[in-house]
């Protein structure tokens, strides 16, 4: 929705579109980290297995 104020200063109208204050960072999906584990056996840097 629009809203429309005057301009005290200058007696002006100005449009105000609301909807168009949005980003196109605002539409981003949230990406949900994975859980990380501590220890997995066939990885190299995990703790005990750096050869």
């Amino acid at each position: 929705m629009s809203i429309i104020r005057q301009d005290l200063s200058t007696k002006d109208w100005t449009i105000f579109a609301l909807e168009r204050s949005k980003r196109p960072s605002d539409f981003k999906k949230v990406k949900e980290n994975k859980a990380v584990k501590d220890y997995e056996r066939n990885c190299p840097f995990c703790k005990g297995n750096e050869h």
